[in-house]
């Protein structure tokens, strides 16, 4: 008969990386939802449109703002939840459209209002639609960044 030794230290090691693993999953959801918002917080400010410099004729009012490009932030809910808002009172409007009385006169623009519906810029879908098509990316770097400590 032959005498057959088999080492299993090897799995053993395997089980210890893979209970790790299990350990820190919060962490690494973590990691892949922050990216995740973070590329969909860097998309929804470059589709936000900036204001133009525009001042009444009276020079009354004068409007030149980032307001709504600056009010994008997110907030972690749990370990696999970010939620991603604009809190400019009008970014819904903006970015869905809206409704306006034609003949109006806008003291800043300084002109009459002509169209009876804007149309929206839809910042959030294009940023929700560039995010997705990222998403696979992210994760596997994510996951490939963890799994590089495993040979160390």
């Amino acid at each position: 008969m032959a005498n057959v030794t088999v080492d299993l230290s090897g799995f053993e090691d395997l089980l210890k990386k893979t209970q790790e693993l299990q350990n820190n999953i919060s962490s690494l959801n973590e990691e892949i939802t922050d990216n995740l918002a973070q590329h969909y917080l860097a998309e929804a400010i470059a589709n936000t449109p900036v204001g133009q410099l525009q001042i009444s004729p009276d020079g009354k009012y004068r409007s030149e703002s980032e307001h709504m490009r600056r009010s994008w932030e997110a907030e972690r809910i749990n370990d696999t939840t970010v939620k991603v808002q604009n809190t400019a009172s009008y970014a819904s409007y903006v970015n869905d459209g809206h409704r306006q009385k034609p003949g109006r006169f806008i003291p800043v623009l300084g002109k009459r209002l002509t169209k009876s519906f804007v149309k929206g810029l839809h910042m959030q879908e294009k940023a929700e639609a560039a995010t997705r098509r990222a998403s696979d990316k992210i994760m596997k770097n994510a996951l490939d960044d963890y799994l590089s400590t495993w040979s160390k």
